[in-house]
């Protein structure tokens, strides 16, 4: 099995044919989380304790695995330089969960997107178009301060739209 460590909090696992019936079987026998536990151990993987997200892609008979320790966090915001680079992160979304507990703000001339758990999506993922903000008084400051754009499920408004 091959890996590929992304941050703090997250792993792409590369799974043959052989460890895809592997963890299938696992699945079957012990429920998907413990499935996703015992797999990391045998990739010797350790994420931070927390909410596990796991997407799974298949292509040309292997399958990859991305799987994202949630943040303890109560919020995770981001800000984004432009609207082009907010069009481009929705776009770049293959999946939201429902539910979508997210807000799009505008504070400041920037853009903020405030994600509340569960998260509709990987924060992660985001981080290529925004920056994270880590503040636990900033969403306070969004909510009393900030222009809202888009609530209470600004991505999945958006996706529609873009």
């Amino acid at each position: 099995m091959r890996k590929l460590t992304i941050g703090a909090r997250s792993v792409v696992l590369f799974l043959s044919r052989r460890e895809q019936a592997f963890f299938a079987d696992l699945c079957r026998q012990y429920g998907h989380s413990e499935a996703v536990h015992t797999l990391l151990a045998e990739a010797d993987v350790f994420l931070p304790d927390g909410q596990l997200t796991v997407e799974s892609f298949e292509r040309g008979g292997q399958s990859m695995l991305f799987i994202t320790a949630q943040s303890a966090a109560e919020h995770a915001v981001f800000r984004f330089r432009s609207a082009s680079d907010l069009i481009d992160a929705v776009r770049s979304l293959h999946h939201i969960a429902t539910p979508d507990r997210s807000a799009l703000y505008d504070y400041g001339g920037a853009l903020y997107l405030l994600l509340s758990p569960p998260f509709s999506v990987v924060p992660d993922q985001l981080c290529e178009f925004a920056e994270p903000i880590e503040s636990a008084v900033l969403a306070a400051k969004l909510h009393e301060h900030g222009r809202i754009l888009a609530a209470p499920a600004a991505l999945s408004e958006l996706s529609v739209r873009f």
